[in-house]
């Protein structure tokens, strides 16, 4: 994948990266109406701004690499969140 290419992270199951698989375990199918019916918890790491009070990015727990939430472009550092 190219260098700040605008991704999708909401479609994806594995990293574009490294490919590793963002599927977690299982989740119990009584819950699943309030995770958008989805059948698997994410593996992606969300980076939170306090001062902004939401998520900024989104980060590959095997890899490491961070990808704006807004732009779904390749940050090459997470230094910049807070």
């Amino acid at each position: 994948m190219a260098k700040n290419r605008s991704i999708d992270l909401s479609s994806l199951e594995c990293c574009p990266k490294c490919e590793s698989s963002w599927v977690g375990a299982s989740i119990p199918e009584q819950y699943q109406e309030h995770h958008g019916n989805s059948k698997w918890y994410s593996r992606v790491i969300g980076l939170y701004d306090r001062d902004l009070d939401r998520t900024v990015a989104w980060q590959c727990p095997d890899c490491g690499t961070c990808w704006d939430r807004d732009t779904g472009m390749i940050r090459p550092s997470i230094a910049w969140a807070r």
